[in-house]
């Protein structure tokens, strides 16, 4: 395949993933904390460790998941993943 392809389908696979691990992420929020995440650490009673913990894990995660896709689409034959 192409690189042109393969950039396509990278980047869908990776604005994806993006999204849904940011809303698995903020569903354990919800369902650990009882509270929705603190998405704009401005609002009144969003204190700084809620929304540094909050940064931290969601970017984390998001992180963690692009890397995964990023190396499954890479191809086995030696060739270094699309960038």
């Amino acid at each position: 395949m192409s690189n042109g392809p393969r950039k396509l389908i990278l980047a869908a696979c990776l604005v994806g993933t993006g999204l849904l691990t940011r809303y698995v992420v903020a569903e354990v929020w919800e369902e650990s904390t009882g509270e929705a995440p603190p998405k704009n650490p401005a609002a009144d009673g969003v204190d700084w460790s809620q929304a540094l913990i909050w940064t931290t894990t969601a970017s984390l995660a998001v992180g963690i998941g692009r890397t995964v896709v990023r190396h499954m689409l890479a191809d086995s034959n030696d060739r270094e993943p699309v960038t």
